[in-house]
């Protein structure tokens, strides 16, 4: 059974939830924003969209008169999941098809529609008609069921572009439209996917979730695909072009915020097509960042009650920062030329090597060439937790003292290419990139020293209380039981709120740290304005600084 994957960052959306984008890709690979950006879209919307796009494609071939054979033939190719029947999705399709295509003499005229159910083993519920009541039969029959194991989208696409055409030879014009809001992370050969879509002659539309900016999920919880023979990847981008898992960060970064655009995949097959992708979510209760705060609860600055957690994305602003949809290969040759993603990449293979990422970069740097990374490395240097002994404790404070001068380099090669350049507008995403890696890097300079403090601080409380500390900490929490064992509760302070708020955390150290976290709030505060209204804004603001406080002290027994 099949995780409700997009459930997950689901509290995240507060744009998500309502900001649909629709886009033409032009040759290429740039994905162009159409006029026109919604709070909310309904299927009615999208109906209307694909009719008149059919109708712009005629009127393009110079044809007054529908093609012989058929004006046009719309294959619906939808997801047999469970989500789309428990929030009416189906019915509102159909409603939407009807309304855009219907005529009164209950047809569609010469469009013909044909429907796919989308399951593990495909079937076609209705051949090409243009009657609606055969259509309609072959929704309800699709109502009646529901798959929600993985299913392999490049494969279904492939095999009904094939079948489709055979079925309509004779149609010019012919439109695939893919309605999946779990599904469009699963790969299998893409480019073959595409090659058929153009061989036969198809444009590819969808209706699906939008995408995380490089969406780490399935990379970081390998174990809800066990099994699954697919090649599972959910980001916006042909690779994940942001690390997770960085030491001492244990609320999310990029992991949590919209990225304006579809999936990659899907999108792919829509730039090579010359089709639509529409963002669509049912509407559904949600939680902002703040209220949810990833795995801790609640956002510590203010209890949860932020719920203005997104930026109010501007349609301008992300056809700057798009990211790509051409093929990766051509992706990787051109990253191979780009100055900022080359800067990002090294000190992203340096780091991870360190153990300090978690995740390694999608490229290894190999001189001035890109290559693919086929190495796997076992991640070293500190754990994250909140069980530490003293003897832990004294061994991640070793490894921050050995690390900090590499990071510290790292931070003034940054400060070097960067500066305070403004947004260069042929290199805008991978700059994008390179200055939310500066700040993290900054950010674990300063978490880096933060836990060497913590360890003078811990002695010193260990020295005052020679007994245990006074209830509740009087047992360990997990025996009920005394215990010899020394807890720290790590948990980080992020930028949702801005830099101001942080000001007011008291971090240990004296003025020199004062200092230090005034030039990182700083350049937060800079990168949040930089990138006001995209989600490079969302990313900033998820940056984390580490606070650390023991939270039960026992002695020996």
């Amino acid at each position: 059974m099949k995780t409700a994957r997009w459930f997950v960052p689901a509290f995240s959306f507060a744009l998500a939830l309502a900001l649909v984008l629709t886009g033409v890709a032009r040759a290429d690979g740039e994905y162009d924003l159409m006029a026109g950006t919604y709070r909310y879209v309904s299927l009615e919307k999208i109906g209307e969209d694909l009719a008149r796009q059919m109708n712009e494609d005629r009127l393009e071939r110079g044809s007054a008169t529908p093609d012989k054979g058929g004006e046009g033939l719309v294959v619906w190719v939808v997801d047999d999941a469970s989500l789309l029947k428990e929030h009416g999705v189906l019915a509102q399709l159909f409603q939407a098809i009807v309304a855009a295509f219907g005529t009164p003499e209950g047809d569609f005229g010469s469009v013909s529609m044909s429907l796919v159910a989308f399951r593990a083993e495909s079937r076609v519920l209705c051949r090409p008609t243009n009657q609606v009541a055969e259509l309609a039969q072959a929704f309800d029959e699709l109502a009646a069921a529901t798959d929600d194991s993985f299913k392999n989208v490049c494969q279904i696409v492939r095999d009904a572009a094939v079948f489709f055409q055979r079925q309509a030879s004779r149609v010019r014009t012919r439109y695939m439209v893919l309605v999946s809001l779990e599904n469009g992370d699963n790969e299998d050969e893409l480019e073959a996917a595409v090659t058929t879509l153009v061989r036969t002659r198809f444009k590819f539309f969808c209706v699906s979730r939008e995408a995380i900016v490089s969406d780490p999920f399935w990379s970081r919880f390998p174990g809800q695909a066990q099994g699954v023979k697919l090649d599972l990847k959910g980001q916006d981008a042909p690779v994940e072009e942001l690390p997770w898992g960085w030491t001492l960060q244990n609320s999310p970064s990029h992991e949590s915020a919209p990225a304006g655009y579809g999936i990659y995949g899907l999108n792919r097959l829509v730039a090579a097509t010359e089709g639509r992708y529409y963002l669509f979510y049912p509407e559904m209760p949600g939680n902002s960042f703040c209220q949810y705060h990833m795995y801790q609860g609640a956002c510590r600055l203010c209890s949860g009650r932020h719920g203005n957690c997104q930026a109010a994305y501007d349609p301008t602003r992300l056809k700057s920062f798009a990211p790509a949809t051409d093929a990766r290969p051509r992706y990787q040759a051109r990253m191979n030329q780009d100055p900022f993603f080359k800067l990002t990449i090294g000190a992203w293979e340096e780091l991870y090597d360190k153990g300090l990422i978690q995740s390694p970069p999608p490229f290894l740097l190999d001189g001035r060439s890109i290559v693919t990374n086929e190495k796997k490395r076992q991640v070293k240097g500190m754990a994250m937790g909140v069980a530490w002994s003293p003897n832990q404790l004294g061994e991640y404070v070793s490894e921050a003292k050995k690390a900090l001068p590499d990071v510290e380099r790292l931070i003034q090669i940054f400060d070097r290419a960067l500066a305070d350049k403004r947004i260069d507008m042929e290199h805008a995403r991978a700059q994008a990139l390179a200055e939310v890696f500066r700040l993290h890097l900054e950010a674990l300079r300063f978490n880096l020293r933060q836990i060497i403090l913590f360890q003078e601080h811990a002695k010193q409380i260990l020295d005052a209380h020679g007994d245990p500390v006074p209830d509740p900490w009087c047992v360990n929490p997990v025996t009920d039981l005394p215990g010899s064992q020394v807890y720290v509760y790590v948990e980080n302070y992020t930028l949702c709120h801005g830099a101001r708020r942080l000001r007011s955390v008291r971090f240990l150290g004296g003025e020199e740290e004062k200092a230090a976290l005034e030039r990182v709030l700083e350049r937060a505060q800079k990168s949040i304005d930089k990138y006001r209204q995209t989600p490079f804004e969302v990313v900033v603001r998820r940056v984390g600084l580490v606070y650390l406080r023991i939270y039960e002290v026992l002695p020996a027994v």
